[in-house]
């Protein structure tokens, strides 16, 4: 029977599941539908910082920085290829600055890459620097140390010093093939922040960096590296980092390096630094300000640290005595090894082989190097120490190097080079053939040794002058032989830089200069057969012009103990040195032409400072035999815009150089040559032109012996005809003008008696003319009336000498027969008068020199006022004159001129002395101008 009761409805009911049918939807589910709305932007600022730039594979500059980082050596060597790309397409976007992934970016990625593992990823990232190098240096406008400077310099010498010292050979090598291409694009950089790149250079050549240094200053620990797994020979690569620091050092010395290097903080510091100075007191803020000098301290930019640690970098005294330590005993280690591998195969100890040539070479140019930048100043004029580039070897080297370096150094010396015959006669299958590759490699062997023995002299030569070693006359016979030899084959720049380094160093120690009078006199052949233009002929002109000054006693020492700068010889003891200076004296006066024509001002001043030597002025007279040259107006030495030059020759000329009549006539044309192109200048700040006058009172003194009148008397027939040039040449420059010029404009003509009280005066002169004129006259006026020999009754002279007899006479013979005179001849006839009638003058002039003075200045007074004056003068010139004139007449002290004017103009206004209308109205004028002025009516009073 069913059961009729029904079932209950259970609360939880298992849900049946149907194959194919959906499932039921939950009753408490979320409902998480939305809707949304599109936002349409008319505009858009893209700011993609460099992204826009893609390469074939569609990578931007970001995806290839990013991929440089990646595990794989195939995807970083792919995204620097990329960056390759992309900089070789479109490098003028990344010299951007504000370029977030600009160059400064992409250097800094790649700078890590420095010291990646695998080599071919190294070698385009170096092949990458260098384009990019490349690129910044030709097209960008700034300079390299502007662009590359900073941070990112810093950056890069971080990873640079890493990678050379690395533990891998491989790293290394390449890292020096960067450090190649930083110096050669951008060498002031390099020489700021070489501290460290320096002492990686010496590192490589040791097993390790040096812990120690020795009390003698060889090294402790440090040895050679002798890598048996090295794929270069030890040989090949010692010579590789030596080269390298050779350059280095060498572009420290470069002076436009040194002038385009110059840190801000230059300014703040004055201090002359020497490795000898005492440092203690020195604050540390002094040490990390390294100034760039121009050769002075030079070692002091060259080894900027930066801005890493002062302490690790060479960039303080201590420091830089101490990267002395370090490098020296390697250099030395290097010369014994290579002289050892080669001693085993020769009997002689003077034969290298090719490839000791080569290192010995490299180790010695290093060592003259780093003398030269340990170089200090040696006192005297600060603009010399600059200047100097003088080859000292700080006694620091000298106690600790000067035996090691005499044994090894001078051991075989002069070396020569070992022939070395082919292993095989195979015809070569390149283009040249083995001859000439053996030829090429003979040149190159040939100059190694040429530098090799000169820089051994060079570097014993600095130890000369240290004055308290002894040095074996074998050694001074060797070294002065060898310059010989080399000054015989016409050296070339750089050779004669050290054969005249070498001289110097010699030549200021007593004990040495004796042994090298044959290579003074080779080095004056040398100077002789040189080309004006050429840089030998004005190398060597600076060595004799050197020690000329010290021969002569311009250089004088500062104190006892300092021997560098005193004279060093008496002209007795040494025929043969003094011989050879004159030859140089001799030839100077030529030389200053030849410069002068060449442009070469600097030069052409120290020609005329020489000129000026007393040695050679006891020899003969400077420009006697071409003193014409000397004053053409064209070509001449005074034809320069350089003023001192000009002041320099004014010095010469005073000195007593005889003055032809032609000579004379030069002269005067220079000093009054057409104003609108002058030759020689008058500012008023600086006249040249007084320069020339002064000059020439003082070379008739030292012509003509004029202290007495006894020697007056005694005088030679040439002394008087020079005496009687003189004076009429004062008497042109008074006149204005030559004697043809003042018979074309004030012809002679035959005069009545009654004519004789007045002048036609030409006012037909400038502004420029007048102003030089007055200066000329006022010197001339104080030369003549000053000058007086005094009476001497003893010796039979009852009366004084004096030149105002000789011009009273040149005036009134001038001017008895002519009608007319130039105003520039009445000034000068004033100017003399006024001066002549001052106290204390022995002669006052004579009563028809002042007649004739009276009547040129009534003239010119009564001129002024006539209608066709408007016309010929300017109304501001024409002011200056009446004022000029005005005063000296008020100067006078004798008041009879003035009166003589007033009774002149009188007798004119009257028509005593003929004349039309217009001309005695003129002086009437004239007349009432002198009655109203104050002063000249204080004159009429007296």
């Amino acid at each position: 029977m069913p059961k009729s009761k029904k079932k209950k409805k259970q609360d939880f009911q298992k849900v049946k599941l149907k194959v194919g049918k959906r499932l039921p939807k939950g009753d408490n589910v979320t409902n998480l539908s939305f809707k949304t709305r599109q936002i349409q932007l008319t505009q858009r600022i893209k700011d993609d910082a460099g992204q826009g730039l893609v390469t074939k594979k569609k990578e931007n500059v970001q995806d290839l920085l990013r991929q440089c980082d990646h595990h794989s050596s195939s995807s970083r060597l792919s995204a620097v290829m990329g960056l390759r790309e992309l900089w070789l397409s479109s490098y003028t976007e990344m010299m951007v600055p504000t370029n977030t992934y600009g160059y400064s970016t992409i250097l800094k990625k790649l700078s890590h890459l420095l010291i990646d593992n695998e080599a071919t990823v190294r070698h385009a990232v170096v092949n990458l620097f260098k384009v990019i190098l490349n690129k910044i240096t030709k097209n960008s406008t700034a300079r390299p140390e502007r662009v590359l400077g900073g941070s990112l310099f810093v950056h890069i010498h971080a990873f640079l010093c890493c990678a050379m010292n690395h533990v891998h050979e491989d790293v290394r090598l390449d890292a020096l093939l960067l450090y190649d291409a930083l110096l050669e694009t951008c060498p002031a950089l390099v020489v700021q922040q070489t501290g460290g790149l320096l002492r990686n250079l010496v590192g490589l050549l040791v097993t390790s960096t040096p812990s120690h240094v020795g009390a003698k200053g060889d090294s402790v620990t440090q040895k050679l590296s002798l890598n048996p797994e090295s794929r270069l020979p030890v040989m090949v690569f010692r010579v590789r980092v030596l080269s390298r620091i050779k350059r280095t050092l060498q572009a420290a010395l470069d002076e436009t390096l040194v002038s385009h290097s110059e840190l801000e903080t230059a300014s703040n510091f004055n201090g002359a630094w020497s490795l000898h100075n005492d440092c203690s007191e020195r604050t540390k803020e002094q040490h990390t300000c390294i100034v760039s000098r121009q050769a002075v301290n030079r070692f002091q930019i060259m080894l900027n640290g930066g801005s890493h640690d002062l302490d690790d970098y060479i960039t303080n005294p201590s420091s830089l005595e101490s990267f002395i330590h370090q490098c020296l005993p390697v250099l030395v280690q290097c010369w014994k090894e290579a002289r050892a591998d080669n001693d085993t195969h020769n009997e002689s100890a003077s034969l290298l082989t090719s490839a000791a040539v080569e290192l010995v070479s490299l180790v010695v140019s290093v060592i003259q190097l780093l003398f030269v930048l340990s170089a200090h100043g040696k006192g005297g004029n600060e603009e010399d120490n600059r200047k100097n580039k003088t080859l000292v070897a700080p006694r620091v080297i000298t106690k600790h190097f000067f035996g090691s370096f005499e044994k090894l150094l001078m051991g075989g010396f002069p070396y020569s080079a070992q022939v070395e015959v082919a292993a095989s006669k195979r015809k070569s299958k390149k283009k040249k053939t083995q001859k000439e590759l053996s030829d090429n490699k003979d040149v190159s062997t040939q100059a190694s040794l040429s530098a090799l023995n000169l820089g051994i002299c060079d570097i014993m030569s600095t130890f000369c002058m240290d004055q308290s070693l002894q040095f074996s006359k074998i050694l001074l016979k060797k070294i002065g032989r060898h310059c010989v030899s080399s000054l015989s084959k016409m050296p070339n720049v750089d050779q004669c830089n050290i054969i005249i380094r070498i001289i110097e160093n010699v030549f200021l120690n007593p004990q040495t200069a004796d042994h090298f009078t044959k290579v003074y006199k080779a080095a004056l052949k040398c100077y002789s057969a040189a080309v004006p233009k050429s840089r030998q002929k004005k190398l060597f002109f600076n060595l004799f012009y050197k020690i000329g000054r010290i021969w002569d006693g311009w250089s004088r020492a500062r104190n006892e103990s300092d021997l560098l700068l005193s004279s060093v010889f008496r002209y007795k003891e040494n025929g043969e040195i003094e011989e050879t200076l004159v030859s140089f004296f001799l030839s100077l006066s030529q030389l200053a032409l030849t410069v002068h024509s060449l442009g070469d001002d600097e030069w052409t001043l120290n020609v005329l400072r020489m000129l000026r030597h007393s040695h050679f002025l006891r020899l003969c007279k400077p420009f006697e035999n071409n003193l014409s040259q000397v004053l053409d107006p064209a070509k001449g030495l005074f034809a320069t815009c350089n003023e001192q030059i000009q002041r320099h020759l004014c010095a010469v000329i005073s000195t007593g150089l005889p003055f032809s009549k032609e000579n004379l006539r030069q002269l005067l044309y220079l000093i009054r040559c057409p104003p609108d192109k002058p030759v020689i200048h008058n500012r008023k700040s600086l006249s040249c032109v007084s320069h020339v006058l002064f000059s020439m009172f003082a070379n008739i003194r030292a012509c003509v012996s004029l202290t007495n009148q006894l020697q007056l008397n005694q005088m030679s027939s040439e002394e008087h005809q020079l005496l009687s040039d003189y004076l009429r040449f004062l008497f042109s420059l008074q006149l204005g003008f030559t004697g043809e010029d003042l018979d074309q404009m004030c012809p002679v003509v035959s005069r009545d008696k009654e004519n004789t009280s007045w002048l036609a005066i030409d006012f037909s002169v400038c502004s420029a003319q007048w102003e030089r004129h007055l200066e000329i006259s006022q010197i001339v006026a104080t030369e003549i009336a000053s000058f007086s020999l005094s009476a001497d009754k003893d010796l039979g002279f009852k009366y004084g000498f004096t030149f105002m007899n000789n011009f009273e006479h040149f005036w009134t013979q001038t001017f008895s027969n002519r009608e007319k005179m130039h105003i520039l001849s009445v000034i000068g006839l004033v100017k003399l008068v006024l001066r002549a009638s001052q106290p204390g003058v022995t002669e006052k002039p004579g009563q028809e020199l002042v007649r004739l003075t009276s009547i040129a200045a009534a003239s010119v007074l009564a001129s002024m006022y006539e209608p066709d004056m408007v016309s010929a003068v300017s109304s501001n010139l024409a002011w200056q004159i009446k004022a000029e004139l005005t005063s000296c007449l008020a100067s006078t002290v004798d008041a009879s001129i003035i009166k003589q004017v007033m009774e002149l103009l009188g007798k004119r206004a009257q028509g005593d002395f003929g004349g039309s209308s217009d001309e005695r109205s003129a002086a009437k004028s004239a007349q009432d101008f002198v009655l109203t002025d104050e002063t000249l009516q204080l004159k009429l009073d007296v």
